[in-house]
């Protein structure tokens, strides 16, 4: 099933029925949530809501509630977007400085909009894509369907993938397609992920004794996602 954006916008009516349509038919969501007041925003990250993208009106949410979505467990790396129609300078290093990872001066056009949505989510993709190799031995399990446990070494892993070293030997045993739980244990953060096998070479930098496995997470956006980037921004800094 197709995760459905969920979009916070907190600035005025007026705003809000500007960008809605715009945001809804571009990010094709129908979850697109308005707030007028810091107050009622707040109540929003409190309830533990997990947002896509937020765009907020910098005279009405300023640096504080900024903060507080950066410090967020759900949306502490959820796309944010600043708006406002004061000094730019000023603003965009102060938003910046706090975390924000957009501007959007007022008024603006929905040409400006959209080019902002492409951007943002282009750097979301960016992330997505990115591949986290860790700087220590981590050993990793895997529950196959056809070959039963077995063990391996973590190359790298992103939101969506994870790399496996094996032995050559247990090569037979591969089959494409196989559906696999993989176990992403590394540290406090134990993961039990549904995976399917999607490719199979040999390990280049190991000569003929060793294997690699890409193995595709296959359950569903939320949880997994939300875990993975969790684990992904942890290890961004040490590794």
């Amino acid at each position: 099933m197709r995760h459905e954006p969920v979009i916070l916008i907190a600035d005025s009516k007026e705003i809000f029925d500007e960008m809605m349509p715009v945001i809804s038919k571009q990010l094709g969501t129908s979850h697109v949530i308005h707030v007028d007041s810091l107050d009622s925003a707040k109540s929003l990250i409190d309830a533990e809501i997990r947002f896509d993208i937020i765009f907020v009106d910098w005279q009405l949410v300023g640096a504080k509630f900024v903060d507080a979505i950066r410090n967020d467990k759900k949306n502490g790396c959820t796309p944010l977007v600043v708006m406002s129609d004061l000094d730019t300078d000023v603003v965009i290093a102060t938003a910046t400085r706090h975390g924000a990872n957009g501007f959007l001066a007022k008024p603006f056009l929905m040409k400006g909009l959209l080019r902002k949505i492409e951007q943002v989510m282009a750097k979301q993709e960016r992330r997505r894509n990115k591949r986290l190799c860790p700087d220590q031995t981590i050993n990793i399990s895997f529950d196959s369907e056809r070959s039963g446990t077995m063990e391996g070494a973590l190359i790298d892993f992103s939101l969506d993938y994870c790399h496996i070293r094996l032995d050559y030997s247990e090569r037979e045993k591969m089959i494409i397609g196989d559906n696999a739980m993989v176990r992403l244990y590394i540290d406090s953060f134990k993961l039990d992920l549904e995976s399917q096998l999607v490719r199979v070479e040999q390990d280049k930098k190991r000569a003929d004794d060793a294997i690699l496995l890409l193995y595709k997470f296959s359950d569903e956006h939320d949880e997994r996602v939300e875990k993975l980037s969790e684990l992904l921004d942890e290890y961004q800094s040490k590794w």
